[in-house]
């Protein structure tokens, strides 16, 4: 619970979260200590800090094209209950840093 406190408030104030979201809550399960994280506990964190645009990234090469189609599809749902613009990262993608961005 500190870790998770103290993340909170080092993201407050943050317009951008890259973050790591390799597992469907079902597959964490699975491998909850495999250092990667879900979109879940990515929405829950970046919603409880404010933050504006959560980017999910280090997709589990075992989802295919159509499963990455229905994942960003229903996190970009979920993200705007929440106020949070949600992007899938893909192969290519570039973010704009800085002030302004």
């Amino acid at each position: 619970e500190g870790m998770r406190a103290a993340l909170v408030t080092a993201l407050r104030g943050v317009d951008t979260v890259v973050y790591d979201t390799h597992y469907l809550p079902e597959e964490y399960e699975r491998f909850p200590h495999y250092g990667h994280s879900t979109p879940d506990h990515a929405l829950e964190l970046c919603g409880e800090a404010g933050v504006k645009r959560l980017v999910l990234y280090h997709h589990a090469p075992s989802h295919n094209d159509d499963q990455m189609d229905q994942i960003a599809m229903s996190y970009a749902v979920r993200g705007r209950e929440l106020g949070i613009e949600v992007v899938t990262s893909h192969e290519g993608m570039s973010l704009p840093i800085g002030a302004g961005s």
